[in-house]
This record gives C-alpha cells, structure tokens and sequence, in this order.
C-alpha cells in the first residue's frame, strides 16, 4: 500500500492489469491470475449462499404443522430430550426427509423457547415465543395449540383467535400471519377476564 497525504493507505493501481502498457506484461498476467481466482471464489460463495434462495417455504409450513402435532402438543409426546448445555431447557426433534425441526422450551412459570427448521443442515426458519404461563394454565394452552395444527392451519405458528375451555378463554392476536413473516401475542383469561399467562411470538424465514 501508498499511503496517502494524510497517512492514510490507498490501493496500488499498479498492481492491476493494463492492456495499454505491454511493459507491465507480467504484473498484468500476475493480476488477471489473481483477479480469475477472486472471481471464482466469489461464484462458489454465491452459489453456495443463495442456493437456499429457492426454498420451498410452503413445504417447510406444511412439515411445521405436521412436526408440532408430534411434540409438545401431543397426547403421547415422544422424543423429549433435555438440553446439557441449556439447563433448565427441553427439546422435540422431527425429521422427515430433508427437513429437521427441533423445538426448544422452558416450562417453568415465566415460558420462553424457540422452534428452529433446518432444510439440508441449514437454518431456513425460526420462531421465538416468550412470557408467563402458569403451570396450571398449560394444559389450555396445550389444547388450543393442538386444535390449530391439527386442523393443519398456520395462525401465527400458535392457536386459534379464540378457544374456550371451561372457564377458561385463549386469545390469538395475530398481528403478522404470513408463515414467512408472523408475530403477534396469545393469552389465556378466566372468565372475569383476568389474564392467567400471555406470550408474544415471532417468527419468520432465515434465507432470502
């Protein structure tokens, strides 16, 4: 580097090809060496960067729906594993093909978690939830979600706008609903409409 009037380094131009200047016959073979080399780099990081571009987000949405029945929704959860390097955590694993869900969560009375989709060993989507739902409370929560993916029906990646169980009432405020860009909050009140525990949630593609 040439530094600048003030110190500042600036780029040796001479160290780029110029078909003008036969003289420079052999920097110039050097640089469209280096030149070629950067090109095909930059290509293969490109491809390998923007192969996911095409992803089919209304497949990845059907096999969220599918894989959320299976876990912590269900009558019968299988795969529950805790998480070593996050105590206090659970998870549910589901792969089908080349699709891998795992959903993360804490279940103690203040509630957080993430679900994460990987297509091919790369993140595609997330979703992210947190609040405060009190134990007793979980098992209303556990049927409204149930009744949305069962219905395979994506409302924000949660339950219905409204369920009532008993005295108790789920609200889904879905301010977002689009499976590649959602967000909004749900709540569980009792019949006074004291609220019992709320979460907000987002969630949304990690690929262009």
């Amino acid at each position: 580097m040439i530094p600048s009037k003030r110190g500042s380094p600036r780029p040796r131009l001479d160290i780029f090809p110029n078909p003008r200047d036969p003289s420079r016959g052999l920097t110039k073979q050097r640089s469209c060496s280096t030149v070629r080399c950067s090109l095909v780099l930059y290509t293969s990081i490109s491809e390998e960067y923007f192969m996911f571009e095409k992803t089919d987000f209304r497949k990845v949405k059907s096999f969220f729906l599918e894989a959320m029945k299976h876990g912590f929704v269900a009558a019968e959860p299988k795969g529950e594993a805790a998480l070593p390097l996050v105590p206090g955590f659970k998870s549910y694993t589901y792969v089908k093909d080349n699709l891998k869900l795992v959903d993360t969560y804490f279940d103690g009375n203040h509630t957080g978690g993430m679900t994460i989709i990987w297509e091919d060993g790369v993140p595609v989507w997330i979703m992210t939830f947190s609040g405060y739902y009190h134990l007793d409370e979980v098992p209303t929560l556990i049927t409204a979600l149930r009744t949305e993916y069962e219905k395979s029906r994506f409302n924000g990646g949660r339950g219905p706008n409204l369920f009532i169980d008993g005295a108790r009432v789920y609200t889904n405020i879905v301010e977002e609903s689009n499976f590649e860009s959602a967000r909004g909050h749900e709540r569980i009140t009792d019949e006074n409409g004291k609220i019992l525990g709320w979460h907000y949630y987002a969630c949304g593609k990690l690929v262009r």
